[in-house]
């Protein structure tokens, strides 16, 4: 009854152990971003050759919607992208959500128990009147972060965690 403590388990022979999982038998995804509507990568392939490919987006392997609910920009407009701090951010109407610490695929929580300091950060603006931001670019240890009648900032000076992020 107490959602704090809702995960899933599954028994692994291998390593002799329970460890967490989704809710899908066989560690099936129990969410998985498509890649038809998600930003696409210019990778170089060889000397003085690029490829335009679709990310290897990482699925849900833990938890469900409620411990572990889709990242906030599905369904939506992504209006911006940058890469700070190893995690790939995405901005969306007025917010923007990274994906896992070096992990740039990934926009999933490592646990559904708790709040790691490598999970993707939700951060939304502090800041009233503001409907989409247009820019996010790393700028010296700061982010700077615009829109049409704004300008934030997210300090870098700490590290970038979930339960300490900020962007006034």
């Amino acid at each position: 009854g107490d959602r704090k403590s809702t995960f899933y388990v599954r028994f692994d022979l291998a390593k002799n152990a329970w460890i967490e999982t989704s809710y899908l038998a066989h560690d099936a995804a129990t969410a998985t971003l498509n890649a038809s509507t998600m930003p696409l990568r210019l990778r170089l392939s060889g000397a003085n050759e690029f490829t335009l490919e679709t990310c290897p987006w990482n699925p849900r392997t833990r938890g469900d919607s409620d411990s572990n609910p889709l990242p906030y920009f599905v369904g939506k407009r992504i209006t911006a992208l940058a890469h700070w701090k190893g995690r790939l951010l995405t901005a969306c109407e007025d917010t923007i959500y990274t994906s896992q610490a070096d992990d740039l695929f990934n926009f999933w929580r490592e646990t559904a128990r708790e709040v790691r300091a490598s999970d993707p950060v939700k951060l939304p603006a502090d800041a009233p009147g503001i409907s989409v931001i247009r820019h996010i670019v790393p700028f010296r240890n700061k982010l700077i972060v615009t829109s049409d009648n704004a300008q934030l900032e997210v300090p870098g000076d700490q590290p970038f965690k979930p339960d300490t992020a900020t962007m006034s």
